[in-house]
């Protein structure tokens, strides 16, 4: 069967929990999209890390594109550059 779990890295509400009760935030969440949501015990599709913002997953390059653990939380191009910030537009 599923196993659901209590860990901050895998569960929003225990992230939000350590987040406000020790102060503790999460550098990410992995998110989970199972093959038929209804029945998670068919399996998982995919994992990906939920990045705090402004940064987003990236991949890595190498390894399983459908597993968190070949992604990055990494700011975007635009953002890297300083053009997300408004900084020289106008």
């Amino acid at each position: 069967g599923v196993v659901t779990t209590l860990n901050p890295a895998r569960n929003v509400s225990a992230a939000l929990e350590q987040w406000v009760e020790k102060g503790v935030a999460p550098d990410s969440i992995i998110a989970t999209k199972y093959v038929n949501p209804s029945h998670p015990s068919n399996g998982i599709e995919m994992t990906r890390p939920l990045c705090p913002y402004p940064q987003i997953a990236k991949y890595n390059g190498s390894g399983n594109p459908n597993e968190a653990a070949n992604f990055v939380c990494a700011l975007p191009l635009d953002q890297f550059l300083g053009f997300g910030s408004g900084e020289g537009l106008g």
